[in-house]
């Protein structure tokens, strides 16, 4: 868990917090020799201000700028967001980057889209791997009982 504010906020709360800068979740060593670096992938549950939200955690009027980049369940604010956090009144600008997969401009991976509410992000989101899911606001989703919709702008609409 890596986030550019907090690794893993368990319970609490977050409230009028940013982090600006960059959350890095690759790591580049070098064996020396003509063998040159070998990139090591560790980084999953990366945010550029959380790394992953669980129990009942919440994050309240916070923003993230900068980027976050990582293996799998990268998120702008969040990497990962459990089923019991909540995120209100905050967004993201951060560019996003999954070397994998589970890319979100504000949230890399959600248990609940009940968990969300009048959040957005505008930075710019990719997953360069074979097993995309990308998406400016959650990135993978895996409660099937909500419709989540992408609005003109990269705003999150959830309908319960």
């Amino acid at each position: 868990n890596i986030g550019g504010l907090v690794g893993n906020q368990l319970d609490g709360s977050i409230i009028s917090s940013y982090s600006v800068g960059t959350a890095n979740g690759v790591t580049i060593t070098s064996e020396g020799g003509d063998s040159g670096p070998v990139v090591s992938i560790t980084g999953v549950n990366v945010g550029a201000l959380v790394g992953q939200l669980s129990g009942t955690a919440t994050i309240i009027d916070s923003n993230s700028q900068g980027s976050a980049t990582g293996k799998a369940m990268v998120g702008g604010l969040v990497g990962f967001a459990t089923e019991d956090s909540f995120i209100s009144d905050s967004f993201s600008s951060a560019n996003v980057t999954a070397l994998e997969s589970f890319a979100g401009g504000l949230v890399g991976g959600l248990e609940s889209s009940k968990g969300i509410n009048t959040s957005f992000s505008s930075g710019f989101t990719e997953t360069l791997g074979t097993d995309e899911h990308i998406a400016y606001g959650a990135g993978a989703l895996w409660d099937q009982l909500v419709k989540v919709q992408l609005l003109g702008t990269r705003f999150l609409q959830v309908q319960l």
